[in-house]
């Protein structure tokens, strides 16, 4: 109850927010179809997933790089930022997976949703730093219990910040902003709403500004059919990697130029 108290208060103290609140409503009243198939997805997901360190031997020009061994003093800053910040503001992603395919793709122009303590952020700045002009701009709306929002992305050090920034408003106004600062993109990463109706509004909109040969990246995609659904809709082929105990996807945006990465799964 002190947490529902503190999320209503905490929209009604933010004007920028108020737009969401129709979208928010709705989808809580009137939920969409593919809201309720997480459990086919879940199923669909184990069926087709690979480990991560096997990405090497089914895509041609991937190089898998353990964050923790490229990078070992950034990696360490992701546990003290942790050991400080509060259980719920989430966080958790592969930053192994993101850093080899920023790496791979040598990606300047990222945009992803979602920051939490700023696990991807740092892998993804950890790669995109390294290129004259790299960029990452992220999206996540204020954290709305009370006391966290000064821990979003409190894992990025002072010298990746010049090249890092971070918007904070939902994805309904801000991936709007972010496309604004950043076009074409290299890569892009979705883990912000994780509703079906919140996906299917953030990917089309991130797919559109992705450049011939960039990736396409969505963290949880065992939650709903979204995932499937988009790169039906797309007409792309996927891939599904496991991550402990969640599923990536990603998808490879073709070209008649070969992009040196061949998505060969799904």
């Amino acid at each position: 109850m002190k947490a529902a108290f503190q999320s209503v208060a905490g929209y009604a103290l933010r004007p920028s927010l108020w737009p969401t609140i129709p979208s928010l409503v709705s989808r809580t009243l009137f939920p969409a179809e593919g809201e309720a198939t997480g459990p086919i997805a879940k199923a669909r997901c184990a069926r087709e997933a690979i480990e991560c360190d096997r990405l090497p031997s089914v895509m041609s020009g991937f190089v898998w790089t353990p964050f923790e061994d490229a990078e070992p003093e950034l990696a360490r800053l992701v546990g003290k930022a942790r050991t400080v910040a509060p259980q719920y503001i989430g966080g958790g992603a592969d930053m192994s997976f993101l850093y080899s395919m920023a790496q791979s793709l040598k990606a300047k122009h990222v945009v992803e949703t979602g920051v939490a303590l700023g696990d991807s952020s740092l892998a993804i700045l950890a790669s995109v730093s390294k290129r004259s002009g790299g960029k990452l701009v992220s999206v996540d709306r204020p954290y709305l219990r009370l006391g966290s929002e000064k821990h979003v992305g409190a894992a990025v050090p002072l010298h990746l910040r010049s090249c890092w920034e971070l918007i904070r408003e939902a994805d309904r106004s801000g991936i709007g902003k972010a496309l604004g600062r950043l076009h074409p993109l290299d890569m892009c990463h979705y883990d912000s709403d994780k509703s079906y109706s919140g996906r299917m509004f953030g990917y089309s909109r991130l797919w559109q500004a992705l450049r011939s040969g960039g990736v396409f990246i969505s963290d949880d995609i065992q939650d709903n059919l979204a995932f499937f659904h988009f790169s039906e809709t797309v007409q792309h082929k996927y891939s599904v990697v496991k991550s402990r105990n969640k599923y990536i996807g990603f998808m490879v945006k073709t070209s008649p130029e070969r992009s040196g990465i061949d998505d060969t799964s799904g």
